[in-house]
Order: structure tokens, then C-alpha cells, then sequence
């Protein structure tokens, strides 16, 4: 994880960054894997994003980061592969 934000009532998002145009499968497994980590731990887990660059960005003077990077709200696809884990053995 590489931001964990703190939420209303005592939960927390996770704000995943990486270096890639697009969401992969391999990003969304990584954020289940550290949903239920982080459950296990005793936080919870409000919301999961995953941040990446913007495709279709293109500068034009000053660097506007709300539109060089996507911000896609990824917390139900992670919240089910969080709870497919729980299943197993620990």
C-alpha cells in the first residue's frame, strides 16, 4: 500500500500508486491481499483506490496532478477478493 488515508468513524482508504496507464488484475489481487491483511490487523478498510497515469493526458504548461493521474474507486472488486482469502488457512 502506498497511502493509507484516514476515513470517518475510525476506517481508513487505501490509495494504491502505480506506475502504469491502466488497472491490471495483478493491481486489484495486491489491494485484497492487503484489505485483509489490514482487517486481519484490526483496521477497517473504508474505501480502496487505484491510482495511475492518465493515458490521455497531455501537458500544456503547469502539471495539473487531477488530471495527469486517474483516481478509480476499486473498493468493491478488492473488498471480494479480501473476503475469498478469509476462507483460507491462516
Amino acid at each position: 500500500m502506498d497511502i493509507l488515508q484516514p476515513a470517518p468513524r475510525d476506517a481508513w482508504d487505501i490509495i494504491e500508486v502505480k506506475s502504469t496507464t491502466s488497472l491490471k488484475d495483478v493491481h486489484l489481487e495486491d489491494l485484497g491481499f492487503q484489505v485483509w491483511i489490514l482487517a486481519m490487523a484490526g483496521l477497517e478498510i473504508r474505501r480502496c483506490f487505484l491510482c495511475y497515469i492518465n493515458p490521455d493526458f497531455v501537458r500544456q504548461g503547469k502539471i495539473d496532478p487531477k488530471k495527469l493521474f486517474v483516481l478509480e474507486d476499486v473498493t468493491d472488486r478488492a473488498a471480494n477478493l479480501a473476503a475469498n482469502r478469509r476462507g483460507q488457512t491462516r
